[in-house]
């Protein structure tokens, strides 16, 4: 049977006719058609949800999947609304991850329309699910997306990566030594203290040696000899019942007691345990002693070698960078003058750190002086507020001085009183957010005068308080001021030199304030520690 198309044509005498065979284009078409609804067909069986745009953006197919996976009628998908009608609707019905700013992330998923590239994205959605998103170009135009709903993939994944990172931390904190030997005779687990306990390197460790290597290091290890030969020998074994195997062996100066496990899949478990702690523990008091004695000389030295070996060198290239600052040497340009600053602020930063390492280590020792006079309280707030006033602007903060009429003045020493009060200042600051408010004030109370320093930032965790005046504790913004951790350890030292206390108050969220309290007649001359110079 053949298909015509008949085509009829008048003419002055008459008609013409003729007809043209087009049953291999009737054939194709047919075939095609079948093809399309194989395809559709094969389509709609797959659990993955799939959606064909056409290069108008408007919907052209969607398998059974996609009318499964979203909330959307089907005789308005019939309808073939447009990717951004679709989009708004799932929005609206609160079906694609939440965004900051949908108009702005529409256009960009709309984009895929005049891009080549596929486009592979994770989209968390309000309900809890979790899909992977494919949008690749159709070879006839549009797009087709490919939703893949992967949230008890990404939940179990979780949970395994859980449970691992739970079994990996549970080895790597026990004090004794894990190893697990494979049937295939190497090494596939360990945990630190394996490797401490015989002298492993961790990257030969890591590249799972056969039990033959580890036997020839661990006999060089062991004083006696043949206790890895006999693990050797359980690990290796082919009996159906191999035996578990236990006993004490000396290792790199520790005493361990070992244990081999046969487990049921064939691997072997090794345990050891350091027992020796009882037979040397006189040597560790003999060690800490040793220890302790060397570090009180090597404070010393540093006390007596780091303001010459240390500040000078810094001192230098302080002078230096004020210079340029100054253009002695020449004009710079705004980048060369942006850099000299840096240099100097980050400069006086290490000095300040420096100074404060001496005199922490100079208090320890004993050999810090106070030069004890009148000191002014208005007066060295106002000294202070100088010293920071470049920084206090730079962050755009408002700095109120609040001194009590009774306040007066104290005897102390003025140097390290202004220490205190910048410390405190500089704390505050730091913690601050810009454009704040930061409060510094002085009042009577009894026999002593209060100074205090207030801010209004995060404020501080109870926790951290505890240890807030310890050294090298420091807390953080995130992407903001943190330091060494001497600050409130510098405050706390020099003010307990004077006799004083340091009080902190604060709470989250409602700033911190530290008081520090000075007895107005002057610290008491103690029969050790620190000279008092009048």
């Amino acid at each position: 049977m053949r298909a015509l198309n008949i085509y009829e044509v008048g003419l002055q005498t008459g008609s013409a006719g003729f007809a043209v065979d087009v049953t291999e284009l009737e054939e194709a078409e047919k075939e095609l058609d079948r093809h399309i609804k194989a395809h559709a067909s094969t389509l709609n069986k797959l659990d993955t949800a799939i959606a064909i745009f056409g290069p108008d953006q408007r919907l052209r197919f969607h398998n059974a999947a996609y009318a499964q996976f979203w909330p959307l009628d089907a005789q308005w998908l019939e309808q073939r609304p447009s990717d951004g009608e679709i989009l708004d609707r799932l929005r609206s019905q609160r079906c694609i991850p939440e965004q900051a700013n949908y108009r702005e992330w529409r256009a960009r998923q709309l984009l895929a329309y005049t891009t080549l590239e596929a486009r592979e994205n994770w989209w968390y959605l309000p309900d809890g699910r979790s899909l992977h998103v494919v949008c690749e170009q159709h070879p006839f135009g549009g797009v087709t997306y490919l939703y893949e709903d992967v949230t008890r993939e990404i939940q179990l994944e979780s949970l395994y990566n859980e449970l691992i990172g739970v079994q990996r931390e549970t080895l790597d904190n026990l004090e004794e030594g894990v190893a697990l030997i494979a049937s295939n005779g190497r090494l596939k687990l360990f945990n630190p203290a394996f490797a401490t306990f015989w002298g492993f390197e961790t990257g030969m460790l890591d590249k799972e040696p056969h039990i033959d290597e580890l036997t020839e290091f661990g006999r060089k290890a062991a004083a006696g000899g043949s206790t890895w030969d006999e693990i050797k020998f359980v690990a290796t074994g082919i009996d159906s019942e191999r035996k578990a195997l236990r006993g004490n062996v000396s290792a790199n100066g520790r005493i361990l007691q070992y244990a081999t496990v046969p487990l049921a899949d064939g691997n072997t478990l090794l345990t050891f345990a350091d027992v020796s702690a009882s037979a040397k523990m006189e040597r560790a008091l003999r060690d800490r002693t040793d220890a302790l004695e060397a570090a009180d000389k090597l404070k010393n030295a540093f006390l007596t070698n780091v303001s010459y070996e240390v500040r000078t060198p810094l001192t230098s290239i302080l002078g230096f960078a004020e210079t340029l600052d100054l253009g002695l040497v020449g004009a710079l340009n705004p980048k060369q003058r942006e850099y000299v600053v840096n240099i100097r602020r980050s400069s006086e930063d290490l000095k300040r750190i420096i100074d404060s390492i001496i005199d922490l280590s100079a208090i320890d020792a004993g050999a810090l002086e106070l030069k004890l006079s009148p000191i002014d309280v208005g007066e060295v707030m106002r000294a202070a507020a100088e010293n920071l006033a470049q920084t206090i602007e730079r962050r755009n903060l408002t700095l109120n001085i609040e001194v009590a009429g009774d306040s007066g003045s104290f005897t102390g020493d003025p140097q390290r009183v202004l220490q205190v009060l910048q410390n405190l200042l500089s704390n505050a600051i730091g913690f601050s957010s810009d454009g704040a408010t930061v409060r510094m004030g002085a009042r009577a109370s009894g026999s002593e005068v209060q100074l205090w320093v207030a801010d209004s930032g995060r404020g501080i965790d109870p926790d951290f308080q505890k240890r807030a005046f310890e050294r090298f504790q420091s807390r953080s913004l995130p992407g903001g001021h943190r330091g060494p951790g001497l600050g409130l350890a510098i405050v706390k030292s020099f003010v307990e030199l004077h006799d004083g206390k340091v009080a902190l108050l604060s709470k989250p969220g409602q700033g911190t304030t530290v008081i520090c309290s000075f007895p107005r007649s002057g610290p008491r001359e103690k029969q050790s520690g620190p000279r008092l110079v009048a």
